[in-house]
């Protein structure tokens, strides 16, 4: 697996006042970025940071969406997990068509919900191949309290 780099990507849409930006190390996978976490505070705007550690996630590079193939966050327990995980969902997008070099996310996301049906059930299978978990307001409430 590749090495880390560090990176900054455009987050947001390009409609808001300012551009926000995403920086931190990661794992280049093709067309996406696996990173940890962002960590949204304000005095960091408008470039916020990534966490130090965990959990990790792929963004696109060029629309700064983060993968999922749903509206729940999915995360990885290990960078490497998840950049392998963005190399094998780089490869699946290129067959669609997907449009990974769009810097709108918008237009980004209204492609994904056209294509919904094709990207749901191979996306969800590569999470589960790399050990991703998705996350709801539901699931995360429930891991806290069991700690």
């Amino acid at each position: 697996m590749s090495e880390r780099i560090k990176f900054k990507i455009k987050i947001g849409a390009p409609t808001n006042s300012e551009q926000v930006y995403l920086e931190g190390e990661g794992i280049e996978c093709g067309v996406m970025i696996a990173h940890a976490l962002p960590v949204y505070r304000h005095k960091d705007y408008p470039v916020y940071q990534t966490r130090t550690g965990g959990p990790f996630c792929v963004s696109l590079k060029a629309s700064g969406l983060r993968v999922s193939g749903t509206n729940q966050k999915l995360v990885f327990s290990k960078l490497e997990d998840a950049a392998e995980f963005g190399s094998s969902v780089s490869a699946l997008y290129a067959l669609l068509g997907f449009p990974v070099s769009e810097e709108d996310p918008r237009k980004v996301l209204e492609f994904a919900k056209e294509k919904r049906e094709e990207l749901y059930e191979p996306m969800t299978s590569l999470a589960q191949q790399y050990n991703g978990v998705l996350v709801t307001p539901e699931t995360a409430a429930k891991a806290d309290s069991e700690e």
